[in-house]
């Protein structure tokens, strides 16, 4: 009579194994996912911190090669610097160039899908994860789905000390969930 071999896998061997394997995959999902989502967050930052550099860049370059000789308030931001804006100041240089500064971004449909801030005739996009009109639900607004707040409301201050004008222009970029200043800031003695 012939000994049976016992070397095979039973049947819960087998669904051990199994689930030991799905349980590594799982977490191996899993941190693939955070850093994906980390990756994602990263870029995102990435594109406000770019666009800071770039406008702030801009104008602090105009500043330094042509002479900022004075920044004006505009009494009147719709005529000057178009529909929809509320505050604009038009930066005057030594050679007689004058460049209007204002960001663009009215709570309306058409305003969050395309803010942006405006640096003589150079618009920079300010970016944001609004759906398209087709995926939004019934009854609800782009408004409801935008992440970031631009608020030119310091645009513009201006302080006189020992003769000379100190000038400041803020507009503020505030993305809901970053921690970071992503604002225009620029100082200039004059």
């Amino acid at each position: 009579m012939k000994k049976l071999n016992n070397r095979a896998f039973t049947t819960i061997e087998v669904l051990l194994s199994f689930l030991f394997v799905m349980i590594i995959l799982l977490n191996m999902f899993s941190i693939i996912m955070t850093y994906t989502e980390r990756a994602e967050q990263e870029s995102t930052r990435s594109q406000y911190i770019t666009l800071k550099a770039m406008v702030t860049k801009d104008v602090q370059t105009d500043i330094l090669k042509l002479g900022l000789e004075e920044v004006v308030w505009v009494d009147n931001p719709v005529a000057t610097c178009g529909e929809g804006i509320l505050n604009c100041v038009t930066l005057k240089f030594a050679d007689g160039t004058e460049k209007n500064f204002f960001a663009y971004y009215p709570q309306t449909e058409e305003g969050v899908r395309n803010k942006y801030i405006q640096y003589g005739d150079q618009k920079y996009r300010i970016p944001d994860e609004i759906p398209p009109a087709d995926q939004i639900a019934s009854g609800e607004s782009a408004l409801s789905y935008q992440k970031v707040d631009v608020n030119a409301g310091r645009l513009y201050h201006v302080e006189e000390v020992g003769g000379k004008h100190i000038y400041s222009m803020h507009i503020d970029i505030i993305r809901e969930d970053f921690d970071d200043d992503f604002g225009i800031h620029i100082v200039a003695v004059v």
